[in-house]
């Protein structure tokens, strides 16, 4: 979670290792910018140019930071040298060769080489896992707050959730009071009308 000592334009003002790679084919020329503490199939700029990718990159850097600090999901900082010394940034993986030329047909679809989508995929997925770990660590408080919301909007349903269909008629109180009454949806309202109804009959 965001350190309560770093506002955001601390984070904004952060130099970050921006890496600028040509993504060129057949059809069309661009570059593409990013820093890999970010991910770079989360954060990225695309230009014609180095220095249009370079500043869309920018741009988009503050925009992604601003979401980030908003939602209170750790914000990764450059990475220090000795970091970079002792990860390469290059390691093999073993799969199946299904999965292998599953992910070459896909790349090939989108006009990447397979390490640009590989790269692509692990970079989304790393976010995405961080997300779920913010949510999973607060669930408790997220579903805490939405019960308060819950009871705080509709009091009467926190009675009716404690029992059964069947069971409402029987759990009504003799001296239901007129103000309440104005509270009920209508099929509450009606099941309380055939309530009185047999009270009478009786």
């Amino acid at each position: 979670m965001v350190g309560k000592t770093k506002n955001l334009k601390y984070y904004k003002e952060l130099k970050y290792n921006i890496i600028i790679e040509n993504e060129s084919d057949n059809e069309k020329n661009r570059f593409i910018a990013y820093a890999e503490e970010l991910g770079k199939g989360s954060c990225y700029g695309l230009g014609k140019t180095e220095i249009e990718a370079l500043n869309n990159f920018l741009k988009e850097k503050d925009e992604f930071l601003e979401i980030l600090y908003n939602q209170g999901l750790t914000i990764p900082e450059p990475i220090k040298y000795d970091i970079q010394k002792e990860y390469s940034g290059i390691f093999n993986v073993r799969t199946s060769p299904q999965l292998h030329y599953s992910l070459v047909k896909q790349a090939k679809n989108h006009n990447q080489s397979l390490n640009q989508y590989v790269n692509h995929i692990l970079s989304r997925a790393e976010l995405w896992e961080t997300i779920q770990d913010y949510l999973d660590s607060n669930f408790i408080n997220i579903e805490n707050l939405i019960f308060s919301i819950h009871d705080r909007l509709n009091p009467q349903i926190s009675y009716y959730n404690k029992t059964s269909d069947s069971q409402h008629l029987a759990k009504l109180p003799d001296d239901f009071s007129n103000s309440f009454e104005d509270e009920l949806v209508p099929k509450e309202r009606e099941e309380k009308q055939i309530y009185n109804n047999y009270k009478k009959a009786g």
